[in-house]
């Protein structure tokens, strides 16, 4: 057997012994009743090699084989690989491994451990004698191997390879087809906390050196003589205070920058080495990992987390052939919002990186009622279809993730899924796998499909360490671009150089605040054919200094600081519609006063009154009737829009777009997915829909509520 990611159509494309493959995956969850030799995972994994879904993902723990006085035991992790087998002989397995160690380990070696930092102090993790708990308390402070920590990474390696090397012998070798290296919270490598331990500020002094190499170097960028290489302190905690509201003063930020980057990079630097451990050993194997979450990641926790460190592995690309993440949770898994994944998928195809987005939506209604609520199968349907096919329709992967329950017994009601061995799966019904089988046989057109959007989203990494908060809305913004009617990508503001600058009409800068003065000359230069979209405070940093005069270089319009609003509304050409800033009322405010050319500007929304009491950050005072109402905070000139308090609605997204010479293929202002084969449109309310679609053809379809439609893109021949 041999598995490899290659790129074919401006796309990393699944091969399996040559043959490419669909990158459609059956995930078994980490609950006992989803070990794959139980009865439930048998017959699901059965049932879903009979809808054509032969690829299936298995959890296995490298503890269960890893011994303190006696060598390392293979057979309970190869006999997971073969209960897999045995329930389909046509499977190939992705094995999920988790190297966690076991509980002696964590005994003998407790100055490798996590050090938790709080606002109440700094803790050792409770050693509570547990050799084992489920993976839904990761998050909770138990005694952790700091990911940091070399002792527990070469540990982890030795036994990691020994399992492989006994894992090529075997008979279950022919059947895996990809590691998955698993280890942090949840198996999905965020940091145990915010860990201060003697192993993480080692790999903070690393870091360090190799960021600055000397004591003088290390001084003039912190601005500090008291420190060195070998005694700076280490402060990447997230609760220290900002100097201007949500931002912190890129001088003053610089060892809080550095703290937090060493907390994005280890885990990185452990995921490249096992996985490098992987290609080794079993080079005919895939390694990946959870990692490279982005969307929907906000709020103040995300540089804590670990995951903005993803782009350390494209310069490791011959050792890491795929990442993984669940779609973005909350709002944008309602029935009438845009589905997103975590990735920032152009960005992914561009460095030849499969992605594969965990479809871990429950059918709708209670999650305890396997199929969901029979009331609402059409929504159940329509969920599957928007959410496993978006992933697809951008080139890259999904699987359908049987996530564990909780067992509804702990809360002293009962059910038959009352039972950590649950004896069912959340779509073990006849109606869910009949859309399942349609489902794979629609998605082939997929194998051989190109990415055609027009509309480019940016965004920015270093904006992030400079941040208290990171109030990007992404559901909203990404709510909007789905509804406007034309199809768009993500990308990361590092990689434009690389992207397909020629196929985009429209540039949106959604999080960009930090940009290097000596880039903002080049992207305009570069960018100056296309219609360009600014979201709040773009390069309102430049990494050194907070300042206006950055936002006008790069927007090219004027702006003063202003009171905060919560509110605006849109001027009476673009409907007059009265919208909350998705920022909330951020400090700082900016209101648009003119052009840096001295060219006319057109305002096209203004601030409005405050909705009722709100802070504009975390802690601060509560702010009255903002002076601010009636300033402009819209405005647009030749072929530049700037919204310092952005107008997310799909309307006048698609206005946007529309002038940029997008192609819009329905003003329905409902999510629409799609590429040059495929098309999706979700409807909650149904009725007369018409499609325009690429090549000019106009259909008209009449669409009962919760809808999900899917035609072929040429033709408009209904396919679901």
């Amino acid at each position: 057997m041999k598995a490899e990611v290659r790129i074919i159509e401006g796309k990393p494309a699944l091969l399996i012994n040559g043959e490419r493959i669909l990158p459609i995956l059956y995930g078994l969850s980490d609950i006992p009743g989803s070990r794959p030799a139980t009865v439930q995972a048998a017959r699901n994994i059965a049932s879903f090699g009979k809808a054509g879904v032969h690829l299936v993902v298995t959890d296995a723990d490298l503890r269960l084989g890893w011994h303190k006085t006696t060598p390392f035991d293979p057979d309970p992790l190869l006999s997971a690989v073969a209960a897999v087998r045995d329930a389909n002989p046509d499977a190939y397995v992705l094995l999920r491994l988790h190297v966690n160690p076991p509980y002696f380990f964590l005994r003998d070696h407790p100055e490798e451990n996590v050090v938790y930092r709080t606002k109440e102090g700094d803790f050792e993790g409770i050693d509570d004698g547990e050799q084992e708990r489920t993976i839904a308390h990761d998050g909770d402070r138990h005694m952790r191997a700091g990911i940091a920590s070399r002792v527990f990474l070469d540990a982890a390696e030795e036994k990691l390879r020994l399992f492989l090397r006994a894992l090529k012998k075997s008979p279950e070798g022919e059947a895996v087809f990809a590691v998955q290296i698993a280890y942090g919270v949840y198996g999905e490598w965020h940091q145990w906390g915010c860990d201060v331990s003697a192993p993480m500020q080692a790999a903070f002094r690393r870091h360090l050196t190799e960021r600055y190499g000397t004591d003088e170097a290390l001084r003039a960028a912190w601005g500090r003589e008291d420190v060195s290489l070998a005694t700076a302190p280490f402060h990447p905690e997230i609760f220290r205070p900002t100097e201007d509201g949500l931002f912190r003063d890129g001088a003053l930020c610089r060892p809080i920058e550095d703290a937090q980057r060493t907390l994005m990079r280890t885990p990185a630097e452990a995921i490249a080495r096992l996985c490098h451990a992987v290609k080794e050993e079993v080079p005919h194997m895939l390694a990946g990992s959870f990692f490279g979450y982005f969307l929907c990641g906000g709020g103040e926790h995300i540089v804590n987390l670990g995951h903005i460190g993803f782009p350390y592995l494209f310069d490791r690309k011959d050792d890491i052939d795929f990442l993984a993440g669940p779609f973005a949770y909350g709002r944008c898994r309602n029935a009438d919002r845009m589905p997103v994944d975590r990735a920032l998928l152009e960005t992914m195809r561009l460095h030849g990186i499969l992605w594969l987005s965990e479809m871990d939506q429950h059918p709708a209604g209670t999650e305890y009622a396997v199929g969901g609520d029979p009331a609402r199968a059409d929504e159940t349907v329509a969920m599957l279809r928007r959410n496993v096919l978006r992933p697809l329709l951008a080139g890259m992967g999904c699987w359908y993730y049987d996530h564990r329950l909780v067992p509804l017994v702990l809360r002293g009601a009962s059910s038959y899924a009352a039972s950590i061995y649950r004896k069912k799966g959340w779509w073990d019904t006849e109606l869910c796998m009949r859309e399942v089988t349609k489902l794979q046989e629609v998605a082939k057109k997929c194998l051989h499909s190109k990415v055609i959007s027009d509309v480019l989203v940016v965004y920015s990494l270093d904006t992030l360490y400079q941040m208290y908060t990171a109030p990007y809305p992404d559901e909203d913004l990404h709510d909007a671009l789905g509804k406007s009617g034309a199809l768009y990508d993500t990308v990361l503001l590092e990689d434009l150089n690389i992207a397909e600058l020629s196929r985009y009409r429209a540039v949106v800068f959604a999080n960009t605040y930090r940009i290097p003065v000596s880039r903002v000359s080049a992207l305009r230069e570069m960018l100056k054919d296309k219609t360009l979209l600014f979201l709040y405070a773009p390069a309102f940093t430049d990494g050194d200094r907070l300042s206006e005069e950055n936002v006008t270089a790069l927007t090219g319009f004027c702006v003063e600081r202003c009171e905060p609003s919560d509110t605006a509304k849109a001027c009476e050409a673009l409907g007059g519609e009265a919208y909350v800033n998705p920022y909330g009322a951020p400090v700082p405010s900016f209101r648009i006063t003119g052009t840096k050319s001295g060219e006319a500007f057109t305002p096209v929304a203004y601030y409005g009154a405050r909705v009722g009491e709100y802070r504009t950050y975390p802690d601060a005072t509560v702010m009255e009737y903002p002076s601010s109402l009636g300033a402009v905070c819209g405005a647009r000139a030749g072929n530049a829009w700037y919204f310092s308090a952005p107008c997310l609605l799909p309307s006048l997204m698609r206005e946007i777009f529309r002038e940029a010479g997008a192609h819009l293929y329905t003003d329905s202002g409902e999510p629409l997915m799609g590429n040059d084969k495929l098309l999706l449109l979700h409807t909650v309310t149904g009725g007369e829909r018409v499609l325009t679609l690429k090549n000019g053809k106009r259909v008209t379809y009449r669409l009962p509520p919760q809808t999900a439609l899917v035609i072929d893109a040429q033709s408009g021949e209904r396919l679901l």
